[in-house]
């Protein structure tokens, strides 16, 4: 058991393979919080009866909800989900903090969004690390924080066909490539290649899913990485706008300059100063 002050993980699962016709069906457990993801097509009872959900839908149970939930019937295989068993009123107050709905679907069209997360908090278990009860409780509210943003997403997409959710979807898939990617010389032609768009057509999805243009976070992004770079290395500056992504040092200098205000071999001095008082 893991015990977080007043939240537990008590057990979790990842990709865990139930049978064809497999159904699970359990009374409410008086204190104990449910979470699923589900990998593969599924029926489950939810606040608005039985539903079919779809891969990459999460559902949070509470505990006054009964557990119900199984393999689409017919299906050619059983159903496939992550999972996560939590007791403790901070998982209420986490609940009531992202303002997560609880016995419905949230649908986020990524199947394993919980699997990175449950994955750390089984390593947190085993290693038992210093501090590992406070890793556990800002993993969860790591997990609550992002089904709360698909939910988010949800509601506001409810107005799009199914085709332009795919297509917000590959736009955010594109996105994280880029970011993750960031000293590659993206051109806006080559993201929009990513979601299979023309240029145009993907600098107005994207700004109007993340009120900026691609590029610009792009820059953002190489500008926070050169910041770190700068107080922990002391590399020089050519090193570090190429390693960053800039063409030049003038580039990267004049792009540093009009985001902070201030030249980065200033910025290096003037935080190493701030460090050493």
């Amino acid at each position: 058991m893991q015990h977080v002050s007043d939240l537990a993980v008590i057990l979790h699962g990842i990709n865990t393979p139930h049978e064809r016709g497999y159904l699970v069906n359990r009374p409410a457990r008086e204190g104990s919080w449910f979470v699923f993801c589900f990998q593969t097509p599924f029926v489950i009872l939810t606040a608005q009866g039985i539903e079919q959900g779809a891969p990459g839908d999460c559902i949070i149970h509470d505990p006054t909800f009964p557990e119900y939930h199984g393999s689409v019937p017919g299906a050619a295989e059983g159903f496939r989900n992550d999972w996560l068993h939590v007791t403790g009123a901070g998982m209420a107050r986490l609940v009531a903090q992202y303002r997560l709905p609880v016995n419905q679907r949230i649908a986020t069209g990524q199947p394993h969004l919980l699997t990175p997360w449950i994955s750390e908090m089984a390593r947190e278990q085993f290693t038992r690390d210093p501090y590992w009860e406070e890793a556990v409780a800002q993993t969860m509210a790591g997990i609550c924080l992002r089904l709360a943003r698909h939910r988010e997403l949800q509601l506001q997409y409810g107005q799009y066909s199914r085709q332009a959710l795919e297509q917000h979807a590959r736009v955010r898939l594109a996105r994280e490539r880029v970011l993750q990617e960031f000293a590659h010389p993206w051109t806006i032609a080559e993201m929009a290649e990513l979601v299979g768009v023309s240029p145009s057509h993907f600098s107005l999805l994207y700004q109007r899913l993340y009120h900026s243009s691609p590029l610009e976070e792009v820059i953002a992004t190489r500008i926070a990485e050169a910041c770190k770079q700068l107080l922990s290395t002391a590399d020089t500056l050519e090193t570090i706008a190429s390693r960053c992504g800039f063409s030049s040092p003038h580039y990267f200098s004049r792009q540093f300059q009009q985001r902070l205000g201030c030249a980065p071999g200033r910025y290096r001095h003037a935080k190493g100063d701030d460090a050493a008082r």
